[in-house]
């Protein structure tokens, strides 16, 4: 009963995989993507790139933007949560084909980035209404290996299991120390691992090669005994274009 009582304050909600569809030299990635929880209380957008170097090695970059809510009326805590998140992100990655057809492929990236969260709580329960705020830098360090399966040139699916490691900077608040341990946000100068595997599914369009079709579903789950709240799916959807496809 009591646990049913907590209004948790997510501290991390996690980004899409970037998982591009490169199988050649020059092959690339240049895609906008609406992403929510499915819960309707967050919601953004992705932007993502990428460029395959040589018939080996490819970069990658990233950025993400949340907006969220979550409330509780409950005479323990009735407060009103509202978050924005934003970050970027780059790594360099090595793909290789799996068979000699080159319909299957392993690829893997190692990057990472920086962001910024800010949580504003207003609690209604007192009177007058209490507002708080908690801001803080983000550090992120990821790897990113995943299974390409292409079907043929206008449909492909990936596997993805990405392991990040999450550290928060330059934190600033005016919820005090016993919100901050009650609210879980006293763990949060921790290094915390996740666990972000994902499934990705990308259809080109049938009269306009190089534009793709892409969706997403993923996961986060923490791996180390660090006890914040953090969102737990993502869900994103959008368009990308191939620009060495499209240019020919």
């Amino acid at each position: 009963m009591l646990q049913g009582c907590y209004l948790p304050r997510y501290a991390y909600s996690p980004a899409p995989n970037n998982v591009p569809v490169i199988t050649e030299k020059k092959a690339s990635k240049l895609g906008a993507y609406y992403s929510q929880n499915l819960s309707n209380h967050s919601r953004g957008f992705d932007a993502q790139g990428a460029v395959a170097l040589t018939d080996r090695w490819a970069i990658q970059g990233s950025y993400f933007f949340r907006k969220e809510t979550n409330a509780g009326n409950d005479i323990r805590d009735s407060s009103i949560i509202k978050y924005k998140r934003s970050a970027f992100e780059a790594a360099i990655g090595y793909y290789v084909p799996l068979n000699q057809e080159k319909k299957a492929w392993f690829q893997i990236f190692v990057g990472g980035g920086q962001g910024k969260t800010r949580l504003d709580d207003i609690i209604t329960l007192n009177n007058p209404v209490v507002s708080r705020y908690f801001v803080a830098n983000l550090n992120k360090l990821y790897i990113q290996p995943a299974f390409l399966f292409t079907f043929n040139e206008r449909v492909s699916l990936a596997i993805s299991s990405r392991v990040s490691s999450i550290v928060f900077r330059n934190q600033q608040t005016n919820y005090s120390n016993d919100e901050l341990v009650h609210y879980k946000l006293d763990q949060l100068n921790k290094s915390i691992l996740f666990w972000e595997p994902a499934l990705v599914n990308s259809i080109e369009f049938e009269k306009l090669q190089g534009v793709r079709f892409e969706y997403q579903l993923g996961l986060s789950t923490r791996l180390n005994n660090v006890p914040i709240s953090s969102r737990s799916f993502n869900f994103s959807a959008g368009i990308f274009l191939d620009l060495s496809r499209l240019l020919k």
